[in-house]
């Protein structure tokens, strides 16, 4: 079951560069309240050797939303 078009999740990233390779940190965005202190409901954080390794996994992510 698909939530309506009007309840599509929305993802954000980042892929941060370092000296061992990259971080990509996913998050979906949510308002701050009196009980939300930080402005998403959730944030993930991988350590990826390159960045076409962060971008497949952020494909594969994506597409499981999808």
């Amino acid at each position: 079951m698909q939530p309506p078009e009007s309840s599509k999740v929305v993802i954000k990233y980042n892929i941060i560069h370092n000296e061992d390779g990259v971080l990509l940190c996913m998050w979906e965005p949510a308002p701050l309240s009196d009980t939300r202190v930080k402005p998403f409901l959730y944030m993930i954080r991988h350590r990826l050797a390159s960045e076409s390794e962060a971008l497949d996994l952020l494909n594969h992510y994506l597409s499981s939303y999808q």
